[in-house]
């Protein structure tokens, strides 16, 4: 979690800034400390749910090749015990890490994450997939894609979950703004922000 600083202007921000990042490897440290116990002791849900929160952190902190290994450790860990939810946040999660120039990788992970979703009344799983799915539609058509990160949206805020009703106002951000709707997306923008702004370092 960041931490106060007394210092103004860019000396403390960038404290705070580090201050997060090493919030987050501590963070990390110790998740990894857990899934190994985890292992042991033949949890391998459990296990796996920490390796999703460790490929969460990992993205935020721009690793995104590290997470991907990660997210696909979790993977390997479901196939002995399966659990459908931890399945499809690791799938949301792998998905994550491809970003939009390998979207031939996104799609199908998310795609096979969005009908698992719906098939077990999984919202937060179905709005991540939809999140993701958008910035690839984007790709081929604006549209698309702001209608689908705008079921994002309302999924998100049917379930109350901050962070991310916080991410899908940024993917409407910036789908308003590849069609110059400048007006709706730094209002959709400024809603992100507020949101963050209020959010703890967890994931």
């Amino acid at each position: 979690q960041l931490v106060q600083h007394r210092g103004g202007g860019c000396e403390g921000r960038c404290r705070m800034v580090e201050a997060g990042v090493e919030g987050r490897q501590r963070a990390v440290e110790n998740l990894l400390g857990s899934v190994a116990e985890l292992r042991k002791s033949g949890q391998m849900v459990a296990a796996a749910r920490a390796l999703n929160r460790v490929g969460r952190f990992q993205m935020r902190m721009s690793l995104a090749k590290d997470a991907a290994i990660t997210f696909q450790e979790a993977l390997k860990l479901i196939e002995q015990q399966p659990d459908i939810k931890t399945q499809i946040d690791s799938l949301n999660g792998l998905a994550s890490t491809y970003g939009v120039n390998k979207c031939e990788l996104v799609e199908p992970a998310v795609n096979q994450a969005l009908t698992f979703s719906k098939q077990n009344n999984y919202v937060a799983g179905e709005a991540e997939a939809l999140r993701i799915l958008s910035y690839c539609q984007n790709l081929r058509d604006h549209v698309l894609a702001l209608k689908t990160a705008q079921e994002s949206l309302v999924l998100w805020s049917s379930i109350d979950r901050k962070r991310g009703i916080a991410d899908a106002y940024v993917a409407i951000g910036e789908f308003q703004m590849a069609q110059h709707n400048l007006e709706e997306c730094a209002q959709s923008l400024q809603a992100a922000l507020n949101i963050f702004r209020d959010l703890s370092d967890e994931v």
